[in-house]
């Protein structure tokens, strides 16, 4: 019993550190069209009950239009998570007052046209952005924590060799130095889904002989289609997940699982299906067929399949591109590939062929989409830090790159050299984006703002860019704050993936 409660303890120890760090880092909550966009409809939905976000919709330029009015431009998911959260703050947020609200709406709107010039100034913009911290410290950092504390026990079931070291390497990657950094402290629709699909992954690895329940098959199935109707593309990502789920139930219990699942799944689907009849005329369409942005249209366009098929453009982009190219901001997803098909091949144990199957096609199928965006508005349009769309991979490439670390052994040193470099290279941009948020490109000039602002974060960038504190020392200051939390979080999480703790 005590060794229960101990691990407990520093499983505590392990989150509440994490979240102090990706807490400090909580950025991408000033005028980001993409969040926005979901925040207007849960607002709507709220206080207007209904799905139309007229008054709203000059918070982002991520909008759909049919019949004269603007809806969100993204599936309803994270709208739908957002709605809970806005009715539970509601009232602390009738507590402001009205004309600091004003106030604040109009210099929001100011930073807003300097960019976007044909935004128009409407109200809700303060709220918005108080509730897409309030989604980022609720929901998106929960769930990478979540994520995060999955990781050694996923990595020793499909790399048993897999020692102490190497289990904390990758809960470290994936905590620190992948898109789970990235995106615990910015709240992007891409990502939940990811997160959710990769949790759900967990517990069905987790099963072991004992059938679920059925109330538990059905939350699985639930995530799962929330997962599917937060980002278009994660429904396939989320019928290969509900496959492994069924997969490793008894075949005498598949019938029951089935139907559990997709009863779970039905509640999410339905409410979609009912969002997009009502919005958009048609309950199988999505939102980007009615884009008021007509490149935006030609986005998961299954009539126009020339327009979705990779060309020489779209793998420059996808593999090299300067502002979205794998090979230099997530490396390891690339490597991780190559290893999953290798363990594929190699091993014959069924459970683990079954879940290095479902990686390589999760990862294939992610890079093939990430390779079909059109010019004009995927993953390298913008120095947006595109990569967020490789979010499914990133998971599954931090187990395989801990199987390959498991392989080579303690005595191949050069290897494991080279697989620490390989982490490092994938780490830097992720930094890069979390200490000074969008743009994200090589030319923006770092050195610079590393002497202006020191190793800052999102909010003392902005504060920074609004002559409100341009002293480097604040983000000297952060910084040392997060080094300490962080050389603490090392030391339990070092005992946490202990084999011996």
């Amino acid at each position: 019993m005590s060794r229960i409660s101990g691990r407990t303890r520093r499983g505590i120890s392990v989150c509440a550190l994490m979240f102090a760090i990706y807490a400090y880092f909580v950025g991408g909550y000033i005028n980001n069209p993409m969040t926005n966009a979901s925040a207007d409809l849960a607002i709507a939905m709220v206080d207007d009950h209904s799905l139309q976000i007229d008054p709203y919709a000059g918070n982002t330029s991520d909008v759909a239009g049919r019949g004269g009015h603007i809806y969100s431009g993204f599936g309803p998911g994270l709208g739908f998570i957002f709605a809970p959260l806005y009715a539970a703050l509601k009232p602390a947020f009738a507590l402001l007052p009205a004309d600091s609200l004003r106030r604040m709406d109009k210099r929001l709107y100011d930073g807003a046209v300097v960019l976007s010039p044909q935004i128009r100034d409407t109200g809700g913009r303060t709220i918005a952005v108080l509730l897409v911290i309030a989604g980022t410290l609720a929901v998106a950092i929960p769930l990478v924590i979540a994520c995060s504390l999955c990781m050694p026990g996923m990595c020793r079931r499909y790399a048993p060799r897999l020692d102490d070291p190497g289990a904390l390497a990758a809960l470290t990657l994936f905590a620190f130095g992948s898109l789970g950094l990235a995106f615990a402290t910015n709240f992007v629709h891409t990502s939940v889904a990811a997160w959710l699909i990769w949790i759900v992954v967990c517990s069905a690895a987790s099963m072991g002989e004992r059938p679920l329940s059925i109330a538990r098959l059905a939350a699985l199935g639930f995530a799962l289609g929330l997962a599917a109707i937060t980002d278009y593309p994660a429904v396939l990502f989320s019928a290969y997940a509900g496959a492994f789920v069924l997969w490793k139930c008894a075949r005498t219990d598949r019938l029951k699982a089935t139907g559990a699942l997709t009863l779970g799944a039905s509640i999410p689907l339905g409410s979609s299906l009912l969002y997009h009849f009502f919005a958009f005329g048609h309950a199988l369409t999505n939102a980007y067929r009615f884009r008021l942005r007509a490149t935006d249209q030609h986005v998961f366009d299954v009539s126009d399949i020339g327009s979705s098929l990779p060309n020489l453009a779209k793998l420059y982009i996808a593999f090299i591109g300067p502002v979205s190219g794998i090979v230099w901001y997530q490396p390891v997803v690339l490597l991780g590939v190559v290893v999953a098909a290798r363990w594929l091949l190699k091993t014959r144990e069924p459970e683990r062929r079954a879940f290095w199957a479902l990686a390589l096609a999760t990862m294939l199928t992610n890079l093939g989409i990430y390779c079909t965006y059109p010019v004009s508005t995927g993953p390298g349009c913008l120095p947006e830090f595109g990569i967020r769309y490789m979010a499914y991979s990133v998971p599954f490439a931090v187990v395989a790159l801990a199987a390959l670390w498991s392989e080579v052994g303690e005595n191949a040193r050069r290897a494991r050299t080279a697989l620490v470099a390989l982490m490092i290279l994938n780490t830097v941009p992720v930094w890069v984006f979390v200490f000074y948020g969008l743009p994200v490109y090589p030319e923006r000039g770092y050195a610079s703002l590393f002497a202006r602002i020191g190793p800052g974060s999102y909010t003392l960038t902005k504060l920074h860019q609004g002559n409100i504190l341009t002293s480097p020392l604040w983000g000297w200051a952060g910084f040392a704050a997060v080094v300490a939390l962080f050389t603490m979080w090392r030391r339990a999480a070092q005992a946490f993936v202990s084999r011996g703790a």
